[in-house]
């Protein structure tokens, strides 16, 4: 296994770490404006999903396929853990 495929599993990592600190979070919020946040903190423009993105370009080539795809998941997921939570506050 060579350095650039390490990163890529290590990519990987940290977006399922970052997914599991998402859901805690957006459970833990207690209104709108909290809620609100949250998102900005994982799915905004300098959010931890943006900063991931930006590590791809280390990935190896064959292995960037892989990693947007567990990205784009991991963008979904916690786009909808937000929108359901959205809901109770309504």
């Amino acid at each position: 296994m060579n350095a650039r495929e390490l990163r890529g599993r290590t990519a990987i990592g940290k977006i399922n770490k970052i997914v599991e600190q998402a859901i805690k979070d957006v459970s833990n919020t207690r209104d709108k404006e909290s809620l609100e946040d949250v998102r900005a903190v994982y799915l905004g423009r300098y959010g931890q999903i943006d900063d991931i993105l930006s590590e791809l370009i280390h990935v190896e080539t064959c292995a960037r396929r892989e990693v947007g795809f567990h990205i784009n998941k991991a963008k979904n997921r916690i786009a909808h853990e937000i929108a359901q939570k959205e809901n109770d506050y309504l």
